[in-house]
């Protein structure tokens, strides 16, 4: 691995301090409340709310480059299913945005955004996996608004 890479890659764990991987695990965690009928989706840096509707619908994984959440059953349909990805920039790539990037919160120089994919995540030959894709996708901008940074150690 390059010297340059290998930081940005540290730089962006340290950033997102392990957030999830698979539906969800690792260093994030999806706890449903009784109380209100999101499911809340923290992450060593960050929590989004995510609709209840979700609930078994969504997974999340841990990417080089952040955190990808996916409709499940394009996803597993081989599909691709991706509907947003949540990505930390650190201080020193800043100038590095990748394109699509709309930034969501900053702190300590790192910038957190996200990127919504740019080609078809859904098989539109087949009416139940365009809903499902469709359903979700709808709902993604309230998601995002959602985003907020947890409270700094």
């Amino acid at each position: 691995m390059k010297g340059s890479r290998f930081i940005g890659i540290v730089a962006l764990c340290v950033c997102l301090g392990g957030c999830a991987a698979g539906s969800p695990k690792g260093g994030a965690h999806a706890t449903h409340n009784t109380a209100a009928p999101d499911i809340l989706y923290t992450a060593a840096d960050f929590t989004l709310r995510l609709p209840a509707q979700w609930q078994g619908a969504y997974a999340c994984r841990e990417e080089e480059t952040g955190v990808v959440f996916f409709e499940e059953q394009n996803s597993a349909a081989g599909y691709g299913g991706e509907l947003f990805r949540i990505v930390c920039i650190p201080a020193q790539q800043k100038k590095e945005q990748p394109a699509g990037f709309e930034k969501l919160a900053e702190r300590d120089g790192a910038v957190w955004g996200y990127l919504r994919p740019t080609n078809v995540q859904f098989n539109d030959g087949d009416e139940r996996l365009t809903q499902a894709y469709a359903h979700m996708s709808l709902q993604v901008e309230k998601v995002l608004q959602s985003f907020s940074l947890s409270a700094e150690k």
